[in-house]
C-alpha cells in the first residue's frame, strides 16, 4: 500500500504540476488574448474618436454648405425678382420707345408737309412781292403821269380837282 500511496501521491503531484503548468499556459494565453483584445479595443476607440472628429468636421462643413446654399437661394430669388422688375421696366420702355418712334415718324411727316407748304407759300410770297413791286412801279409811273398831266393842266391854265 505504501507503494500505491506513493504512486497516488506521485500521480497527484504530477497532476498538480500538470494543472499548474496548464494554468500557467492558460493564464499566459488569456493574458495575451486580453492584451490583444484590449489593444484592438483601444485601436477601435482611437478609430472611433478619429471618425467622430472627422464626422464633426464634416457636419460643420455641411452646416456651412447649407448656410451658403440658403444665401445662394436668397440671392437667386432676389436676382430673379430684380430680373422680373427690369424685364417689366424694359418692356415698358420698349413700348414707350415704339410710341415715341411712331410720334417721331408722324412729326417728320408733318414737318415734311409743312416744309412743302412753306415752300409753296414762299413761292406765292415771292410772286406776290413781284406783283407788288410791279404794282408799285406802275403806281409810281401813274403818279408821274398824273404829275405830268397836272403840270400840263397848270401850264395850260386848266383846272382839275386832283391836281
Amino acid at each position: 500500500m505504501a507503494y500505491m500511496r506513493r504512486d497516488v501521491n506521485m500521480i497527484l503531484l504530477v497532476l498538480l504540476a500538470l494543472v499548474i503548468v496548464a494554468f500557467a499556459f492558460y493564464s499566459s494565453y488569456t493574458e495575451k488574448t486580453f492584451t490583444n483584445i484590449s489593444e484592438n479595443y483601444q485601436g477601435k476607440i482611437s478609430e472611433l474618436t478619429d471618425v467622430s472628429s472627422v464626422l464633426q468636421q464634416e457636419k460643420i462643413r455641411l452646416n456651412q454648405t447649407t448656410a451658403q446654399l440658403e444665401v445662394k437661394q436668397q440671392r437667386e430669388q432676389t436676382l430673379s425678382e430684380q430680373y422680373d422688375t427690369l424685364r417689366t421696366g424694359k418692356e415698358l420702355v420698349e413700348a414707350a420707345k415704339a410710341a415715341v418712334e411712331t410720334e417721331l415718324s408722324s412729326t417728320k411727316t408733318d414737318l415734311a408737309e409743312s416744309k412743302q407748304q412753306l415752300a409753296v407759300k414762299e413761292s406765292e410770297l415771292t410772286e406776290t412781292q413781284d406783283e407788288l413791286d410791279t404794282a408799285k412801279t406802275k403806281i409810281t409811273s401813274l403818279k408821274d403821269d398824273i404829275d405830268t398831266i397836272c403840270d400840263y393842266l397848270v401850264d395850260n391854265a386848266l383846272d382839275h380837282a386832283d391836281c
